[in-house]
């Protein structure tokens, strides 16, 4: 039995695909009528197309099979992108405890550390303040009483000033010193003896609920006369 050439093989090829002319495809059938190897070999080839065709037909997935493998994907899209926004609230959410934790051991580190600043650097819109101390610029001490916010004395300033007796200058005599928000002397009063401070303050307030009513002379506070004030 003679072996199909390879040439013939690529003729019944083409015969399968349809690729030979009417012509071409008329000279195919006569031999094959009259050649019964080229016959076997023809059903050969086209067995083993049939056979390559139901193995992908097998292989193929169903639309039903496509179909849910498109929605596993869809779900786990959507379970990253879950994920994804709930780690960035999260890290929001790390990021403002970490500063309120830094806040707060920053601020328990520094406790003990503050100092309050001098009377004077106070706001100075709040009420003014009464202070005795030995001398001007000793204005640390504590306040023993505060001025009325609607203070109206003419020689004391309206940005929060401060009162302030030191010892006195000559034998017999103390000096009333009238300081404004920044420490700065703003005027002097002499004073025969050390007023108490605490009714020093009583009258002081109590003149200036008089003067808010009537005009007129000061009355003297604790060894202080009007006259000496203004």
């Amino acid at each position: 039995m003679t072996p199909i050439s390879e040439q013939d093989q690529q003729l019944l090829e083409q015969w399968l695909d349809a690729e030979l002319s009417e012509e071409q495809s008329q000279l195919l059938r006569r031999r094959l009528a009259a050649e019964p190897q080229l016959a076997q070999e023809l059903d050969r080839l086209r067995s083993q197309r049939e056979l390559r065709a139901r193995f992908w037909q097998e292989i193929e997935p169903s639309d039903l099979e496509v179909q849910m493998l498109i929605d596993n994907v869809r779900r786990s899209v959507r379970r990253e992108q879950v994920w994804a926004t709930g780690l960035r609230t999260l890290r929001r959410v790390s990021a403002i405890a970490a500063s309120i934790a830094i806040v707060f051991m920053a601020g328990w580190m520094s406790r003990g550390k503050l100092q309050l600043g001098p009377v004077n650097a106070a706001d100075p819109h709040a009420p003014p303040q009464l202070v005795w101390a030995s001398n001007p610029t000793a204005i640390n001490s504590s306040p023993i009483g505060l001025l009325p916010p609607n203070n109206s004395i003419g020689i004391i300033p309206a940005a929060a000033p401060t009162l302030a007796v030191r010892a006195p200058r000559q034998a017999g005599g103390y000096q009333l010193y009238i300081v404004d928000a920044a420490g700065r002397i703003v005027h002097t009063m002499p004073l025969d003896q050390m007023p108490d401070p605490r009714q020093f303050t009583s009258e002081l307030t109590r003149w200036q609920q008089r003067q808010a009513q009537t005009s007129g002379d000061m009355p003297g506070f604790g060894g202080l006369s009007g006259n000496e004030q203004r």
